[in-house]
């Protein structure tokens, strides 16, 4: 089914509402997987003065190596995260690099490396994304998207390197550039399960076994989280317009625009319940991007959209995402935790501004305090949908 959208809704939806103060556990009361690991192994808690000397660190390291299944594909992935303040934690937010190499036994290597960096007194927000993957991948009818049955898989090489910088203009306020660059190479079509042509050789990519694409951004970003790990109120939005040039060797030249909103409300103060709200817009504004360069689920600039859906099931010129999740404390010291979720895919119909009625995934999952003093969790969650399911492992929320 097919439906028109109007794009305003986001932000009246996501930004008006008020932010409430919250989470009234003090830091002594909350339990940690350290302090856990401290009691197993007969180690005393932490003494005051050892609590004071951990607070006022700078640095946060956290790993997680892990075994996870998404429907049939089996993952083995490791997440480092190290989280960091590069200013007085009461003027400055916190900043965090990730990096999350890991490999599936469909063939797919993946090692991404992500950050999002704040200066003294949040004057500069880095921001980057930068990729390298062998990713094979099924693709599916890109004119049909309710269809379930896949067409043939697409087999690549992805280099990724993307960087933004912006300055503050106001409180909580950057403007700034960026650069955005993808390099794919041996492209090539295989297992083909449809007769006639699939969605790839329509098209008409495939006399292209590699291409460049890549060009200039232009950044508003307005963030009042404070922590961007583990967010507890405040507001999100990033708009980004990308450029394609021939100056970055691209041969198909065209524009996108991508927003990217969040919201988290506070519901509950005891028990540290919060309404976290995300919703996104990628859409090509002019011109052909290359087949892989259409906007995609999963594909977003975190690459944790659709739990639940299969990843690059939905491709078009133009997609909006939304999803809304419920976050609560299980425990009274705030060691476990629960989400449950719900989350909304609409692809357009290819190169219109109509958009097909929304795809629905939906699921819940738990929560382990990994260090309270940067709120850094290891996430546990089972997706599902129409026609997939899948167990997700994450370090942090998944927005």
């Amino acid at each position: 089914m097919k439906c028109k959208f109007k794009f305003w809704f986001i932000l009246v939806v996501v930004l008006p509402f008020k932010i409430w103060a919250q989470d009234t556990l003090e830091q002594n009361q909350k339990k940690d997987f350290q302090d856990v690991a401290r009691s197993v192994f007969g180690q005393l808690p932490f003494s005051k003065s050892e609590q004071s000397q951990r607070d006022s660190e700078r640095v946060y390291f956290s790993i997680i190596p892990a075994f996870a299944s998404a429907g049939s594909e089996q993952v083995f992935v490791t997440s480092f995260m190290s989280a960091f303040y590069l200013g007085s934690p009461k003027t400055t937010n916190l900043s965090n690099v990730y990096f999350t190499p890991y490999i599936t036994l469909s063939e797919q290597y993946v090692f991404p490396m992500r950050s999002y960096i704040w200066t003294k007194n949040n004057k500069f927000n880095f921001i980057g994304d930068y990729r390298f993957m062998k990713y094979p991948q099924w693709q599916y009818d890109i004119n049909h998207p309710s269809e379930t049955n896949e067409e043939s898989r697409l087999n690549y090489y992805q280099t990724r390197f993307y960087q933004t910088m912006s300055y503050s203009v106001q409180p909580y306020l950057a403007v700034g550039l960026g650069v955005q660059y993808d390099y794919y190479a041996g492209i090539q079509e295989d297992n083909k399960e449809v007769t006639g042509l699939s969605s790839y050789q329509q098209y008409g990519d495939t006399n292209s076994r590699s291409f460049h694409s890549g060009g200039p951004t232009l950044e508003l970003i307005f963030d009042n989280r404070g922590n961007t790990i583990n967010p507890q109120k405040g507001n999100y939005l990033r708009v980004s317009c990308r450029n394609n040039s021939k100056v970055f060797g691209s041969k198909n030249l065209w524009n996108s625009i991508y927003i990217d909103a969040k919201k988290y409300i506070p519901i509950n103060l005891q028990k540290n319940q919060i309404i976290a709200l995300w919703v996104w817009y990628w859409s090509v504004l002019g011109g052909r991007p290359n087949y892989l360069d259409l906007p995609s689920n999963g594909w977003d600039n975190y690459g944790r959209s659709g739990r639940g859906l299969y990843r690059n099931k939905y491709r078009s010129s133009g997609l909006i995402y939304s999803e809304v999740e419920f976050r609560s404390n299980l425990s009274a010291n705030g060691l476990w935790g629960m989400v449950a979720f719900f989350n909304f895919t609409s692809p357009a119909v290819l190169f219109t501004q109509e958009y097909y009625s929304p795809f629905i995934g939906a699921g819940a999952g738990l929560r382990l305090l990994i260090d309270k003093r940067s709120g850094t969790k290891c996430g546990l969650d089972v997706g599902f949908s129409k026609s997939y399911w899948g167990i997700y492992i994450s370090l942090n929320e998944y927005f």
